[in-house]
């Protein structure tokens, strides 16, 4: 089980695909917020990867979200449940194209001031940063777009 103590050293942080609701379940239960709130004082990177999206988002599915490091509003699986899971192609702004892997994927609807959008599918915002916060709505690390850690952590 991860504690507070086990963020000291770290030099990034990636919440992952998953279930955000049991993630913020997490945070609340474990009094996990505290010791995130002082290490991201440090402004170390911080990615949040589909469901690690949801959790970081200032607003999900119209409500406030108290985590929420980026200025983004979610909508929690936007292109449908399981069943329409599927790849999308990504289009990055310095004109790499990828396939990506949306498993329930939440869709970026809303974009705050302050924050880059690194890449889109069809219209959406699919990769976003909000300073040291790192949003992609997608699985980069099930497929060819896994050189994105290398671009967050460097």
């Amino acid at each position: 089980m991860v504690k507070g103590e086990d963020l000291e050293g770290l030099d990034g942080l990636i919440f992952p695909g998953g279930e955000s609701t049991v993630m913020k379940r997490f945070f609340a239960e474990r009094d996990f917020q505290r010791s995130f709130d002082s290490w991201r004082k440090t402004n170390r990177p911080v990615w949040g990867v589909c469901a690690g999206a949801i959790l970081l988002s200032k607003t999900i599915d119209g409500g406030e979200n108290p985590l929420g490091l980026a200025d983004v509003s979610i909508e929690r699986n936007a292109y449908g449940r399981h069943r329409e899971s599927g790849y999308r192609t990504v289009n990055f702004i310095d004109g790499t194209v990828v396939e990506g892997l949306f498993i329930r994927a939440p869709r970026i609807s809303a974009t705050g001031q302050g924050l880059s959008i690194i890449a889109h599918a069809g219209k959406d915002p699919v990769v976003v940063r909000h300073g040291s916060v790192w949003l992609t709505t997608w699985h980069p690390e099930l497929d060819e777009a896994s050189g994105l850690y290398d671009m967050i952590f460097g």
